[in-house]
């Protein structure tokens, strides 16, 4: 969901321009949900890490402030046929 307000649009934009910024984020921006109503935030997908989602929730609390962010994201290993999509083994 997505707010019709400048400011709301800003805030989101600004939230996937700091995904898509971010190196080992950036994979992300295409596949996560992000929408602003009111000043409020609301982020959701899947990560592959804890680690990766510490970080979007700073990146999304630093843009939009502490309190007024949702995070739905869900930690989850990728299987090992999407591991092997990323990474094609090479056959000699």
């Amino acid at each position: 969901v997505q707010g019709n307000s400048k400011r709301d649009k800003n805030i989101t934009m600004e939230i996937i321009k700091g995904i898509e910024g971010t190196p080992n984020l950036s994979n992300y921006a295409q596949t996560m949900e992000v929408g602003t109503v009111h000043g409020k935030s609301i982020l959701r997908g899947r990560v592959v890490s804890e680690r990766n989602k510490k970080e979007i929730m700073a990146l999304a609390e630093k843009v939009a402030g502490a309190g007024n962010v949702t995070f739905l994201l869900e930690v989850r290993a990728k299987s090992h046929r999407e591991r092997s999509i990323d990474s094609p083994s090479v056959t000699h």
